[in-house]
């Protein structure tokens, strides 16, 4: 499709210069961020932090394939990009793992639980874990 665009609604995807996402509600945008409420948060070391989120109003979490990523948002301090961290079949909820290391890592490292942050995505290909 080159760098056409393509957009369906009522949790379709969308797809702009080979990037795919899955939007969750019917006229969702994926430049809008979704509200995640931290859920939980644990140490994995002294600078790496995994973050369990769950959304913050009465939609279902995120759902992606193995291998996307998302955009996580700190507001007023920046977004980073990380995979997700938790399995695609644990759909009760998503986690961002991270390290400390610069300005929007450093503000969700200073976030606690029952904060709320902005996630869009997921983007990007798959693996295919089926045929293999």
């Amino acid at each position: 499709m080159g760098s056409e665009a393509m957009a369906t609604s009522g949790g379709a995807s969308k797809k702009t210069s080979g990037v795919v996402a899955s939007v969750t509600s019917p006229g969702a945008s994926i430049l809008k961020p979704r509200l995640m409420r931290i859920a939980s948060l644990r140490d994995e070391t002294t600078d790496v932090r995994t973050l369990r989120l769950e959304p913050a109003d009465a939609t279902k979490p995120p759902t992606w394939r193995a291998g996307q990523f998302g955009h996580f948002s700190v507001f007023g301090v920046g977004e980073a990009v990380f995979t997700m961290a938790n399995s695609p079949t644990r759909r009760e909820y998503a986690e961002c793992s991270f390290r400390a290391l610069g300005k929007v890592t450093n503000g969700l490292r200073g976030l606690s639980v029952g904060q709320v942050i902005g996630y869009r995505g997921p983007f990007g290909n798959s693996f295919d874990v089926d045929g293999w």
